[in-house]
């Protein structure tokens, strides 16, 4: 029996909570299956202690050195209780009685009452831990499944060893229950509210390059500051009229085109 694949995924909720049209990117990719790789290095070495030299020889030494960052900051983090990939049920947070999220590194320490989540990232873009939805996903789940005793506080961390950066926020117990109304709300109305494009929503979603709601959000911010539609004229000719264009264009319409690059980079991907 094949196991269950949420519709719900944290790692998707970045898209699945702003559009209620966004589906998974399916397949898989040589960094995803990479990253995969270097959680499990990271999980052997927290579990049985050992420094990135001793991992094997199947890593080469920059990645050595990007799993023992990951193991240098779990470990500097306070934590009686210490949970690494663990797989939580999603069933109170999303409704999905069969659905369970992985989490890298969960880590609770009852003197201080702060419970922090970190999650490895092993690409090249920074990733914000600020209301991050896949971590606050992961926070509620542990919150809903573990008896902690009383929370002070909630540390989310972002690890990503390739810009030797760690982004962190801290929240309470409040804001993971506030933020469960919104989880409730976006699940409400997916698949049935229109969609609405955005740069990070449409990065991973399938329909990137083909969602007619992405090519006009792009087309209604970009074009009307590069061509004239009115016109006639040949692809060609709208790009010459663009790129005489872009001198005349002040300040604000140069901002508002700039943030279309990346929509326009997602579908130019498809």
């Amino acid at each position: 029996m094949s196991e269950y694949v949420a519709t719900f995924r944290p790692s998707g909720a970045h898209g699945w909570m702003r559009c209620a049209q966004w589906e998974s990117s399916p397949g898989s990719s040589v960094w995803a299956d990479e990253g995969t790789m270097l959680h499990e290095f990271v999980e052997r070495c927290l579990c049985q202690p050992a420094n990135a030299e001793e991992i094997g020889t199947e890593l080469t030494a920059e990645q050595q050195q990007a799993v023992q960052f990951c193991v240098d900051h779990v470990r500097s983090v306070p934590g009686e209780h210490r949970w690494y990939e663990q797989s939580w049920p999603l069933a109170p947070i999303t409704g999905e009685d069969q659905a369970h999220g992985t989490c890298d590194a969960a880590l609770w320490d009852p003197e201080a009452g702060v419970l922090t989540v970190v999650d490895y990232k092993f690409g090249y873009t920074p990733v914000s831990a600020y209301e991050n939805p896949q971590l606050m996903i992961y926070a509620a789940a542990i919150l809903a499944d573990v008896a902690l005793g009383e929370v002070n506080r909630i540390d989310l961390h972002i690890c990503q060893p390739r810009l030797e950066r760690v982004s962190s926020w801290s929240t309470d117990v409040t804001r993971i229950n506030a933020f469960i109304f919104e989880v409730d709300r976006a699940i409400d109305r997916y698949g049935d509210a229109p969609a609405e494009p955005g740069e990070a929503q449409c990065k991973y979603c399938a329909h990137a390059g083909i969602c007619q709601a992405q090519t006009n959000m792009v087309f209604s911010n970009v074009s009307d500051d590069f061509v004239d539609l009115n016109r006639h004229d040949t692809v060609q000719r709208k790009v010459e009229q663009a790129i005489e264009r872009i001198s005349l264009m002040d300040t604000a319409q140069l901002a508002t085109a700039y943030s279309m690059l990346g929509l326009l980079r997602t579908g130019a991907q498809k």
